[in-house]
């Protein structure tokens, strides 16, 4: 593998249940940042228990905020495959 390349499974350790869960309770941690991280778990992610995220996500903000990130995850996660369509 060459150094430009993406190592996938370093990136699929990153991108877990517990961890987008445990990232929401960072002070200063927004819906931004997670709507990033749940783009790159989609991406990334092996087996992520998406109904435990999005109602974490849920009692963390609202519904509201839920509708929010996943609008931005998907928009992020296609501009993603737009440029890397192999991953």
């Amino acid at each position: 593998m060459g150094s430009w390349e993406l190592d996938t499974e370093v990136l699929a350790a990153l991108y877990t249940t517990g961890r987008l869960i445990e990232m929401m309770h960072i002070s200063g941690y927004t819906r931004d940042n997670v709507a990033h991280d749940y783009a790159m778990a989609m991406i990334f992610g092996k087996d992520i228990d998406w109904e435990k995220v999005n109602h974490a996500i849920m009692n963390r903000w609202s519904k509201s905020a839920l509708v929010y990130i996943k609008t931005k995850a998907w928009k992020e996660r296609d501009e993603w495959e737009k440029m890397c369509p192999s991953q």
